[in-house]
């Protein structure tokens, strides 16, 4: 898409939007991290690239390779060893 000069091209519709959105999404993030403890909340950001690499699946079908598979299936079992209790549990 072209624009006709710099100031439209960052100021348009779909990016004020987006940056609505994100706005929103950091505010939501800062009331959230005062409610659950810190810890929790790094632990489940992390899930983050899993809900975002379904959602490009289910909207843009996009394909995973194996390799992405696994780094999913690692951040997966990690965010899961944390919840249980097994992480830094050293005696």
């Amino acid at each position: 898409m072209m624009h006709k000069n710099h100031l439209r091209e960052y100021l348009n519709f779909r990016v004020i939007v987006s940056y609505a959105i994100l706005f929103s999404v950091v505010v939501l993030s800062v009331y959230c991290y005062k409610v659950i403890s810190l810890t929790t909340g790094v632990a489940l950001s992390c899930v983050e690239y899993v809900f975002v690499a379904v959602l490009s699946y289910l909207v843009f079908k996009e394909c995973f390779p194996l390799r992405k598979v696994i780094g999913l299936a690692l951040i997966v079992i990690g965010v899961l060893l944390y919840s249980l209790g097994y992480a830094g549990a050293v005696p």
